[in-house]
């Protein structure tokens, strides 16, 4: 695939994140091999603390400015001859994208938008927030602000007193909140009227159970959460 990018020269790219990780580790290796790779460490640490910058939507700082137009004609400017020359975004589906992955192509200067059926990710919000649309017609906050949530209210259509939820069909707080579990303790909360309970919800092995639910008669626990 990286081999085609010279030759085809595309201004859009659909990959899997295992690529992009391809891509970066070939260039770290060829650094390596030439007695660059430290050299290599802070261009990528560059790259990162770039699309940090970007993201944040503050100025980037006189002294990054600096490093990244050296490492831009050290390393950047090649990756992106390697990949075409003329990519304006690369969508990343099928697995999570890393975030200093994310990061790190997006201080090359080639943003990776990440495709549907992903985990969510989740931005700062203030009541007066200035919000602009985002992927798929959602509106997030700018400048956006990523942030790992310890608790997360979860829609659904029903519930059962196992704490199991009946979703919208996407997957999506399931694939969330699998990975947010991985990494720490989180409290899945759902709202509902109690007339949205039933005697047991159908459920999959990658289902993720509730913590608790909130109706307007009372707190439910499922046991053994």
């Amino acid at each position: 695939v990286v081999e085609s990018l010279g030759v085809r020269r595309p201004t859009f790219l659909v990959v899997v994140p295992r690529v992009l990780e391809k891509i970066r580790a070939a260039a770290g290796a060829k650094a390596d091999a030439a007695h660059l790779g430290a050299v290599w460490r802070g261009a990528v640490a560059t790259a990162e603390q770039w699309g940090e910058a970007a993201e944040s939507g503050a100025p980037p700082a006189f002294g990054l400015r600096l490093r990244r137009r050296l490492f831009d004609r050290l390393f950047y400017g090649r990756l992106r001859a390697l990949m075409g020359g003329r990519l304006d975004y690369i969508l990343s589906g099928g697995a999570p994208l890393a975030a200093d992955l994310s990061l790190f192509f997006r201080g090359l200067g080639v943003p990776v938008i990440e495709g549907p059926g992903l985990p969510l990710r989740f931005a700062e919000w203030e009541p007066d927030a200035v919000m602009v649309p985002g992927p798929f017609g959602a509106q997030v906050p700018e400048p956006c602000r990523w942030m790992v949530p310890e608790i997360v209210i979860v829609p659904l259509l029903a519930f059962d007193r196992a704490g199991n939820r009946l979703g919208y069909g996407g997957g999506f707080y399931d694939r969330t909140l699998e990975g947010l579990r991985a990494r720490g303790p989180v409290l899945a909360l759902g709202f509902a009227y109690a007339a949205q309970e039933v005697g047991a919800v159908p459920v999959e092995a990658t289902d993720a159970p509730l913590d608790m639910i909130v109706t307007e008669r009372e707190v439910i626990r499922p046991q053994g959460r």
